[in-house]
């Protein structure tokens, strides 16, 4: 699972890698790997883990891509493909459109994509791995969300 920030030190974004890191062990348990993005550059990574660490009782304990030069951004249509200025110039709302969740099954393939807004302060607690519904077995392939209720 790629998820990905607009900005470094961001309130919304800091507090969602906080939650990621604790956890982190709920997607191992499921095997699913887990990898951050943010478009700022990985030699800023180490003060924002020290931050969150501070601010949210535990650092990211996973993989954070830096993507300064937006490549990865762009090629998931994240940013458009002229979008251009070094990070430290770009604010959390220029790069807003950044903020997704990705899941990629074994195959490479994306499976889900989750676009939000920076408003919506819980998106991160049904991203754990889904589960088999009890009729799985008329309805293969079908899943639910951890915590799911009907309603």
């Amino acid at each position: 699972m790629l998820f990905s920030h607009p900005k470094n030190y961001t309130p919304v974004c800091t507090t969602e890698l906080g939650y990621m890191a604790k956890i982190k062990h709920e997607f191992d348990r499921r095997g699913v790997k887990i990898i951050g993005l943010s478009v700022d550059p990985v030699a800023e990574h180490a003060g924002w883990s020290s931050d969150i660490a501070a601010t949210q009782g535990s650092a990211p304990n996973y993989p954070l891509i830096g993507d300064a030069d937006y490549t990865v951004a762009k090629l998931y249509n994240m940013l458009p493909a002229n979008a251009t200025g070094h990070p430290a110039q770009r604010s959390a709302a220029d790069n807003q459109t950044v903020r997704n969740v990705f899941v990629v099954g074994p195959d490479k393939k994306i499976k889900v994509i989750m676009v939000y807004d920076r408003r919506c302060r819980d998106a991160r607690r049904p991203l754990l791995c889904p589960q088999p519904l009890p009729d799985a077995g008329t309805r293969p392939g079908a899943v639910r969300v951890d915590g799911y209720r009907a309603g």
